[in-house]
């Protein structure tokens, strides 16, 4: 009997998962997302609370999709513990883009305290796919374990009822 879902399995789970949250959030919740941040009274309120809007959507569909992957490998993990994985790995990669197209916006000025770095781009996709994907999928496969049916061991049937004397 498996003691770990697996980070490998993980992986396969949140792409998944990944897919079907894009699609979701893409064809429902966007507009929905938008029209609610936009009720704030700034630029900066508007785009952050755009972000911010996403990221927690993002993690609350796809800790459905966790949830129920996990369950077809014949485990379980807490709704909480998958919501809180893939909001930490949508966080820390939001958080990375958003400082690298900051980082390549500022590196087209005057500044001379400006750095020109032109692989902060490149760097982008292995930290997405490292905090975007790896840590949640580690997160996942330590909060994962055994479901019940599985961990415990067969059910020993009663004795028959004693059939000696009954005077």
């Amino acid at each position: 009997m498996e003691k770990e879902l697996g980070v490998l399995r993980a992986v396969v789970i949140l792409w998944v998962s990944g897919t079907v949250t894009s699609f979701v959030l893409g064809a429902f919740a966007t507009p929905i997302a938008y029209s609610l941040s936009g009720v704030s009274g700034g630029y900066v309120e508007h785009r952050w609370g755009i972000v911010a809007a996403i990221v927690v959507a993002d993690a609350l569909i796809g800790a459905v999709g966790v949830t129920v992957g996990v369950g077809f490998f014949g485990f379980r993990i807490s709704y909480e513990a998958a919501f809180f994985a893939l909001l930490v790995g949508g966080a820390l990669t939001m958080a990375f883009t958003i400082f690298f197209v900051q980082a390549q916006l500022h590196t087209n000025t005057a500044d001379p305290r400006s750095i020109a770095i032109p692989a902060l781009g490149l760097a982008t996709w292995p930290l997405q796919l490292l905090v975007g994907t790896l840590l949640p999928a580690f997160l996942v496969n330590s909060a994962a374990r055994p479901s019940v049916a599985r961990s415990a061991p067969p059910e020993i049937p009663p004795p028959p009822p004693y059939s000696g004397y009954q005077g």
